[in-house]
């Protein structure tokens, strides 16, 4: 059975409103990619916003979910495939595509964050065991993936 047309107005509503927040989330990612670069002092004041807009996303899929359940389909990808067929609604099917897209630049832009963050990270590490009189260049991986220092230098610690 096709979902109602009062299913396919809710649907309309939460994918616009995801895609909205999405959106804005794309927009705060790159922010974040800005500060992170330029000022990390800020920082925090982005993951706060980040946090409240992924819990919006969170919120807005558990009611898309429930949707999807109430007309009898799965909220998996394939399970939207398939209400998005039997509605046979372009405008619908075209949210759905914004939506997977912008979902897609935010992870893209997530990652770029989290390859800034690494290299931010290994940056510190490193000026740290210099000031501690270890050599950064010379550290190896234990068993277990964390790196140790060799401990072959301690001559910057005792100047």
């Amino acid at each position: 059975m096709p979902p109602t047309s009062d299913q396919v107005e809710r649907m309309q509503q939460l994918l616009a409103q995801e895609v909205d927040s999405a959106t804005e989330l794309r927009t705060l990612l790159k922010q974040e990619q800005q500060v992170l670069a330029e000022d990390p002092a800020k920082i925090e004041s982005v993951a706060r916003s980040k946090y409240e807009l992924l819990r919006q996303l969170e919120a807005l899929h558990e009611q898309r979910r429930r949707v999807l359940a109430d007309a009898g389909f799965t909220s998996d990808r394939a399970g939207v495939e398939r209400y998005l067929n039997a509605c046979a609604n372009r405008s619908l099917k075209t949210a759905w595509e914004q939506l997977l897209s912008v979902v897609a630049e935010c992870r893209e832009n997530n990652q770029v964050n989290a390859t800034i963050v690494a290299h931010s990270r290994r940056a510190i590490r490193d000026t740290l065991a210099l000031l501690h009189g270890a050599n950064p260049a010379a550290a190896t991986y234990d068993p277990t993936g964390r790196t140790s220092d060799t401990g072959i230098s301690r001559s910057w610690a005792k100047a």
